[in-house]
């Protein structure tokens, strides 16, 4: 069994260490491919998992299990990253904190996981559909994409995510628009 996905911001993130981190706090690690992508064996790992990717440089992104199973597809992004900082921040905890501590900080169950990923979804809706996805059957963590400039790529090169603020800015150069996450 094995998570794979595709760790992207406003580029695929390339060479990047990205860390998965189960329910009981025993780490997977490895290396993002150049296209973003990566795949971490997960066999005897409980879910849920965190992702943690960090590129060479810029901010750390995070992610979080949309399903209960040990083989999925956990995206990391700018988006997932505000998902997963929003639960900890209700909890008046932070993510590092939580990624370091699983066990005694665990991560949202899929449910809790869904709802956030439903307001960020619908935040972001127009935009991926105008890029052409499909936003009712599509999940912001779990539906594997391409980091290749098309659908959700598009958006997130389009996207400034502000998570001490909770923010998203969405801009093509002639639209803008901003919006809060509460």
């Amino acid at each position: 069994t094995s998570v794979e996905g595709v760790a992207s911001a406003a580029q695929p993130l390339a060479n990047a260490t990205v860390t998965l981190v189960d329910a009981a706090g025993v780490t997977r690690s490895g290396t993002t491919a150049a296209d973003g992508t990566f795949t971490l064996l997960t066999g005897g790992l409980t879910p849920p998992f965190m992702v943690k990717v960090q590129p060479a440089s810029g901010n750390t992104l995070y992610s979080v299990s949309a399903d209960a199973n040990a083989d999925s597809v956990i995206n990391v992004d700018p988006l997932t990253d505000l998902i997963i900082r929003s639960w900890y921040s209700t909890q008046g905890q932070t993510v590092d904190t939580g990624f370091a501590s699983p066990a005694s900080l665990p991560p949202p169950t899929p449910v809790q996981v869904q709802l956030i990923s439903n307001v960020v979804l619908q935040v972001t809706q127009l935009w991926l559909t105008n890029n052409g996805v499909d936003t009712t059957t599509f999940n912001l963590i779990s539906t594997p994409f391409a980091a290749d400039g098309t659908g959700l790529d598009k958006v997130l090169d389009q996207t400034t995510v502000d998570t001490s603020a909770n923010t998203v800015k969405i801009t093509d150069g002639t639209t803008t628009q901003n919006s809060t996450v509460t």
